[in-house]
């Protein structure tokens, strides 16, 4: 009858939206519940158009990676950060940053961090909460710095994208006033930095504008929950160089590793002069369990680099430049 099958599909939307709270970190997922003979539930194909509502809830266009990660980046230019002495670009990862990911039972996965004040930590902690947004992990990426900040990683899940965009949102305008749209740089733009020795020295290609980033991704595969994760959000090294002048950098960033890996990174950066900022998990329920080390120093960027390649080669990660796969697919989710 027309009113019984309303009202099981009625009971099915609920079911659903029980099921994507649950995956925001609370507990465990139904691991082998989906998907094709693994049961894991793998991420899907899907382009720009795609995340076209997600882009107008968000009032700016993110960036699709792999063409299976939408990235949007709030970058805090309304803060003035310091950390020893040294004014921080935004671009030095001080702001919110976020992937979704569609999944091939119809769900969108959010995950990413927010850089908040101090004073803005508790009411932002209890905003994400509100809209079933999954915090995972707080902590800092930084030592002496000011104002007082803190990073909140997020996990969500949710069969309507859209409604993840609106909770995200809302956490940003309670954490402070909304970030400007990014403005598009120069074409040519140059960072004063031997970009071609740090390269050398990590073995690896770099890129970026007003700060030069380098990359590694784990190889194998990486879950959370039921659920595969794309090769660029569940463990990747990221290593950021700021110039500031003479050839000089400070560096800032993480090194993604599993639980045998963290004490000889730790010791290689160390013998390199560089600082350990903190350890700690971004995630609850991730198969390998990860663990992220973040690191600080200042000098000479090519020096410094080669000190990161040091801990680089304690890791088991894709060393060739660029992380390339050679099926082209991207490392993590299967052709």
């Amino acid at each position: 009858m027309p009113g019984a099958g309303g009202s099981s599909f009625g009971r099915r939307r609920v079911l659903v939206g029980v099921v994507g709270l649950v995956g925001a970190g609370v507990c465990a997922g139904q691991a082998g519940a989906e998907g094709p003979g693994s049961g894991l539930v793998e991420p899907v194909v899907t382009t720009v158009q795609d995340w076209q509502g997600v882009a107008r809830v968000l009032g700016r266009e993110g960036k699709l990676d792999d063409d299976r990660v939408y990235r949007v980046a709030f970058p805090r230019t309304d803060l003035r950060v310091s950390s020893f002495g040294f004014t921080l670009n935004p671009n030095l990862g001080l702001g919110t940053y976020v992937s979704f990911m569609r999944y091939a039972d119809q769900r969108t996965m959010l995950m990413g961090d927010m850089m908040v004040t101090e004073t803005e930590l508790q009411r932002t902690l209890d905003a994400l909460g509100s809209h079933g947004i999954g915090r995972t992990s707080v902590h800092k990426h930084l030592l002496a710095h000011h104002p007082p900040l803190w990073w909140i990683h997020l996990h969500a899940l949710d069969p309507d994208p859209v409604t993840l965009a609106r909770g995200l949102l809302e956490a940003l305008r309670v954490a402070g006033p909304l970030p400007l749209l990014p403005v598009d740089p120069p074409a040519r733009r140059g960072i004063d930095l031997d970009t071609e020795g740090i390269e050398a020295a990590l073995g690896t290609r770099g890129k970026g504008v007003d700060v030069f980033k380098a990359t590694f991704f784990r190889k194998g595969t990486i879950t959370l929950h039921d659920r595969l994760l794309p090769r660029k959000t569940g463990g990747v090294t990221a290593l950021t160089f700021q110039p500031v002048g003479g050839g000089r950098a400070v560096i800032n960033g993480e090194f993604a590793m599993v639980a045998g890996e963290v004490q000889g990174v730790m010791d290689a950066v160390r013998r390199h002069g560089i600082d350990v900022v903190s350890l700690h998990s971004h995630m609850l329920m991730d198969e390998p369990r990860m663990f992220f080390l973040h690191f600080w120093a200042a000098g000479d960027a090519v020096q410094l680099a080669r000190g990161l390649r040091a801990g680089v080669d304690l890791m088991d990660v894709d060393t060739r430049p660029g992380g390339e796969s050679p099926t082209g697919a991207p490392p993590g989710v299967r052709p």
